[in-house]
């Protein structure tokens, strides 16, 4: 570690960096790769915010402001609507995908072995249709994953 350094700059380091953190978490990489680095970093006091009461673009600005922040609160309540709706959509739609696998290898697994007991042919008709079987299962989840999203999946 550098000796040059102090404990004060050090905790604005560490401070600078925790900010930065959260910059990014609530930004794109975009947005965030434009944050102003430690060196250029100076801290804005009130005074150098403020501005006279009588300015009507102060005044526009908050109005627009206001406005916004009420936009992003309904928009924000209808998108986690639309977000629990395609969760459940695609819970949905994963189960089905899962269930049609499944399904075509089990059929495919118990007739193979169902034909080798009454054929009394060992493991011939097992394999070939445990084979078929999982080959419809990979043409079932085909068919679900290649439907167009606005046709409805049967």
């Amino acid at each position: 570690m550098n000796q040059g350094h102090s404990a004060a700059a050090t905790d604005i380091d560490f401070a600078f960096a925790v900010a930065f953190v959260a910059e990014c978490a609530n930004f794109s990489c975009a947005k965030a790769s434009s944050i102003l680095y430690a060196s250029d970093f100076q801290p804005r006091t009130p005074a150098m915010t403020a501005s006279p009461p009588d300015d009507p673009l102060q005044s526009r600005l908050d109005h627009l402001g206001k406005a916004l922040d009420a936009e992003r609160g309904a928009s924000q309540k209808a998108g986690e609507d639309r977000h629990t709706q395609s969760t459940g959509s695609a819970m949905n739609l994963g189960f089905r995908v899962l269930t049609e696998f499944v399904a075509a290898v089990v059929v495919g697994a118990l007739l193979g072995w169902q034909l080798d007991v009454w054929l009394g042919t060992a493991p011939i008709c097992l394999i070939v249709l445990l084979a078929l079987g999982t080959a419809a299962g990979f043409w079932n989840v085909y068919r679900i994953a290649a439907a167009p999203p606005g046709k409805p999946r049967r």
